[in-house]
Protein backbone atom coordinates (compact mmCIF):
# COMPACT_ATOMS: atom_id res chain seq x y z
CA UNK A 1 0.00 0.00 0.00
CA UNK A 2 2.77 2.57 1.05
CA UNK A 3 4.48 2.12 -2.22
CA UNK A 4 0.73 3.28 -4.26
CA UNK A 5 1.74 6.85 -2.04
CA UNK A 6 5.62 7.07 -3.26
CA UNK A 7 6.57 5.90 0.01
CA UNK A 8 9.75 3.96 0.38
CA UNK A 9 9.64 1.69 3.07
CA UNK A 10 12.80 0.37 5.22
CA UNK A 11 12.85 -2.57 8.08
CA UNK A 12 15.35 -3.59 10.15
CA UNK A 13 14.92 -6.84 10.83
CA UNK A 14 18.20 -9.02 11.44
CA UNK A 15 15.90 -11.85 10.85
CA UNK A 16 14.23 -11.27 7.75
CA UNK A 17 14.86 -12.76 4.37
CA UNK A 18 16.04 -9.91 2.47
CA UNK A 19 15.24 -11.86 -0.87
CA UNK A 20 11.68 -11.87 0.48
CA UNK A 21 12.08 -8.10 1.72
CA UNK A 22 12.90 -7.10 -1.73
CA UNK A 23 10.52 -9.02 -3.64
CA UNK A 24 8.04 -6.71 -1.07
CA UNK A 25 9.33 -3.47 -2.45
CA UNK A 26 11.35 -3.33 1.06
CA UNK A 27 15.06 -1.90 1.32
CA UNK A 28 16.59 -3.90 4.60
CA UNK A 29 18.54 -1.60 6.97
CA UNK A 30 21.98 -2.81 8.84
CA UNK A 31 20.32 -1.18 12.25
CA UNK A 32 18.21 1.54 14.08
CA UNK A 33 20.67 4.16 13.78
CA UNK A 34 19.88 4.08 9.46
CA UNK A 35 16.81 4.92 10.34
CA UNK A 36 17.35 8.22 11.44
CA UNK A 37 16.27 10.20 8.41
CA UNK A 38 12.99 8.90 7.79
CA UNK A 39 9.57 10.70 8.34
CA UNK A 40 8.18 7.67 10.34
CA UNK A 41 8.86 5.05 12.37
CA UNK A 42 6.74 1.90 12.84
CA UNK A 43 8.11 -0.80 15.78
CA UNK A 44 6.68 -4.46 15.44
CA UNK A 45 8.54 -6.54 17.71
CA UNK A 46 8.00 -9.32 20.71
CA UNK A 47 10.43 -8.64 23.90
CA UNK A 48 13.03 -10.00 24.14
CA UNK A 49 16.17 -9.64 25.77
CA UNK A 50 17.54 -7.94 22.57
CA UNK A 51 15.02 -5.88 21.82
CA UNK A 52 14.01 -4.43 25.68
CA UNK A 53 15.25 -0.80 25.56
CA UNK A 54 16.05 -1.10 22.49
CA UNK A 55 14.52 1.94 21.28
CA UNK A 56 17.48 3.92 23.45
CA UNK A 57 18.77 7.51 24.10
CA UNK A 58 21.29 7.26 21.08
CA UNK A 59 18.26 6.43 18.82
CA UNK A 60 16.68 8.83 20.32
CA UNK A 61 19.19 11.36 19.93
CA UNK A 62 19.55 10.63 16.38
CA UNK A 63 15.81 11.50 15.42
CA UNK A 64 14.91 14.27 13.01
CA UNK A 65 12.48 17.39 14.17
CA UNK A 66 9.65 15.82 11.98
CA UNK A 67 10.00 12.30 13.08
CA UNK A 68 7.12 10.07 14.79
CA UNK A 69 7.71 6.92 16.57
CA UNK A 70 4.73 4.67 16.10
CA UNK A 71 5.50 1.83 18.86
CA UNK A 72 2.92 -1.02 18.51
CA UNK A 73 4.48 -3.40 20.75
CA UNK A 74 4.98 -3.65 24.07
CA UNK A 75 6.50 -0.54 26.23
CA UNK A 76 9.41 -2.21 27.49
CA UNK A 77 10.94 -1.80 23.71
CA UNK A 78 11.38 1.65 24.73
CA UNK A 79 13.72 3.26 27.08
CA UNK A 80 11.45 5.09 29.50
CA UNK A 81 14.23 6.58 31.32
CA UNK A 82 15.45 7.91 27.34
CA UNK A 83 12.56 8.79 26.56
CA UNK A 84 11.74 11.33 28.86
CA UNK A 85 15.42 13.12 29.13
CA UNK A 86 14.45 13.23 24.58
CA UNK A 87 11.33 14.48 25.59
CA UNK A 88 12.56 17.07 28.06
CA UNK A 89 15.76 18.25 26.28
CA UNK A 90 13.99 18.96 23.15
CA UNK A 91 11.48 20.62 23.17
CA UNK A 92 10.64 19.73 19.62
CA UNK A 93 10.49 16.48 20.08
CA UNK A 94 7.40 14.64 19.32
CA UNK A 95 6.87 10.96 19.68
CA UNK A 96 3.60 9.05 19.97
CA UNK A 97 3.89 5.63 21.28
CA UNK A 98 1.10 2.75 21.07
CA UNK A 99 1.61 -0.32 23.32
CA UNK A 100 -0.29 -3.57 24.32
CA UNK A 101 1.74 -3.09 27.37
CA UNK A 102 3.81 -0.33 28.78
CA UNK A 103 4.88 -1.76 31.66
CA UNK A 104 9.01 -2.45 32.17
CA UNK A 105 8.18 -5.70 33.37
CA UNK A 106 6.39 -7.23 30.50
CA UNK A 107 7.23 -10.92 29.87
CA UNK A 108 10.06 -11.83 28.11
CA UNK A 109 9.16 -13.66 24.57
CA UNK A 110 11.61 -17.24 24.46
CA UNK A 111 11.70 -18.84 21.24
CA UNK A 112 10.78 -22.62 22.16
CA UNK A 113 13.82 -24.73 21.39
CA UNK A 114 11.86 -28.28 20.40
Amino acid sequence: MCHGFGIKVLAYDPYACEERLKAAGICQVAGLQDLAGVDIVGIFTTLSEETRGMVDEQFLHSLQESMIVINVSTGAIVDEVALAKAMHERTWFRCFLLGTSDSRESPVFRPSTT
